[in-house]
């Protein structure tokens, strides 16, 4: 991207080693709900990429020093550019921006649940340790018995192709999974010998009786998961997590001010902006609801508000009959520029819902709602808010946490008021509303009681 970017990254990594915020988010990349585990995030709309840790990915089960009641932690370092994807496409420098968030706080929950979620994890973790674990035996073992069949046909050609071709299925990425081979071996019909026959006839069995083992060991782990399941959907557990948190961000931009009559390049200048915030914040769980509210004070800037413009500088030297013209572009934004204070809102409401019996995979559906108030200066920033909400699907045992947010900026409109009447450009919601698509790596789960 820019040089801009990687200095900003390694000031934020510099500030200190922070923590993880959470999986949704909105068009800001902000959420007022804490989520466990490491992650590495991605908004691909936003053309930005962040990383948060913490240690909220604790399972107590009994009441001791390191029990349900403990202190909470954690941060995250954001990177991106303040202009999105878009700019990636068009002519002139990005606007690198990022920032480093921490928080600190305490946590309270019930005990009976936690237990319940441990023992949903051990079982989900058994499930996901047997296949892997399962997927490497059988094939090491039907290797064994390949080589150990191969030597009861006689014919050297016949032995060859058997032998050669079964264990190139079973290496083979579309053939090697236990289901796949079966029908691999099925289907396998490259000799008449009958020695040939009875020895494939004697690996389909031997292929079919490692499948029973791993549908009976499956079924029995995943009929575990669903007792503690519905164990969980009885029991009204709860959790209450208060922390403060604050941070600081920074950005880089090219300001256009005035045209310079004397030396055009003399019109813009460089911007290196920093801010900061301070806030509180309280998360409150009750079974698969979560609900979140934190209010801060914000340090900030108008950029957002400011008019993007292309430009080009020409530099021309002529000598004798020739010229030699050198052309710049240059994006740049115009407009009164300055800092202010805020204070901004952020509201969340997380719903869980299960998509399958093993409760593997669920879309959490988060309504939210972001404000900012007591704007110091409203000639530069106005005092706003946006609602939205958030789809997202996740696979617990990959870890993997995508969606969609659709999200109402300025619901009031109080920017397009602000303009003079002939600049004004107030349209229905419907076509004010955006839309982003993220994406984020999750050593940790939504779901998990901690």
């Amino acid at each position: 991207m820019s040089k801009k970017i990687i200095s900003l990254a390694i000031l934020l990594i510099i500030v200190g080693k922070i923590d993880s915020q959470g999986l949704t988010q909105n068009a800001e990349g902000s959420s007022s709900i804490l989520f466990r585990g490491n992650s590495i995030g991605f908004d691909v709309t936003k053309t930005e990429i962040s990383f948060g840790m913490n240690n909220l990915n604790r399972n107590p089960t009994t009441k001791d020093e390191s029990g349900n009641n403990y202190l909470i932690k954690g941060l995250n370092i954001k990177v991106g550019s303040e202009e999105g994807v878009g700019n990636l496409f068009s002519k002139g420098d990005l606007v690198p921006a990022g920032y480093a968030r921490g928080f600190l706080g305490y946590s309270w929950s019930n005990m009976v649940s936690n237990q319940v979620y441990s023992n949903l994890d051990k079982y989900q973790k058994e499930i996901l340790e047997y296949d892997l674990s399962f997927d490497d035996s059988f094939r090491s073992n039907l290797k064994t018995d390949i080589e150990n069949e191969a030597k009861t046909i006689n014919s050297s050609s016949a032995k060859t192709l058997f032998e050669t071709d079964l264990k190139a299925a079973l290496a083979n990425p579309n053939t090697k999974s236990i289901f796949a081979f079966i029908n691999f071996l099925k289907a396998y019909n490259k000799s008449n010998d009958p020695e040939f026959l009875l020895a494939l006839s004697v690996i389909i069995r031997k292929s079919k009786e490692v499948l029973k083992v791993y549908e009976e060991k499956s079924k029995t782990l995943r009929e575990k998961v669903i007792v503690e399941q519905e164990k969980w959907e009885k029991n009204s557990y709860w959790k209450v997590s208060l922390f403060t948190y604050g941070g600081i961000d920074a950005m880089s931009f090219k300001r256009f001010d005035s045209f310079a009559t004397g030396n055009l390049s003399g019109s813009f200048s460089d911007v290196d902006d920093r801010g900061g915030h301070l806030g509180l914040g309280i998360n409150y769980q009750r079974g698969s609801v979560k609900i979140g509210l934190t209010y801060d004070y914000y340090s900030t800037n108008n950029f957002k508000v400011l008019t993007k413009g292309e430009y080009t500088l020409r530099q021309s030297v002529t000598s004798g009959l020739q010229s030699l013209i050198k052309e710049k572009k240059i994006t740049a934004y115009s407009g009164k520029f300055g800092q202010v204070e805020i204070n901004r809102l952020n509201f969340d409401v997380i719903a869980a819902f299960r998509l399958d019996k093993e409760v593997n995979n669920h879309l959490l559906v988060n309504p939210y709602i972001r404000g900012n108030f007591f704007s110091r200066d409203t000639s530069l920033l106005l005092n706003t808010f946006n609602i939205g909400t958030g789809f997202y699907l996740f696979k617990k045992s990959g870890k993997f946490l995508g969606g969609i947010y659709i999200e109402l900026p300025d619901v009031n409109n109080e920017i397009e008021k602000k303009k003079k009447p002939e600049d004004q450009n107030i349209r229905p919601d419907l076509k004010r509303l955006t839309f982003g698509l993220v994406g984020r790596i999750s050593l940790g789960s939504f779901l998990s009681k901690q």
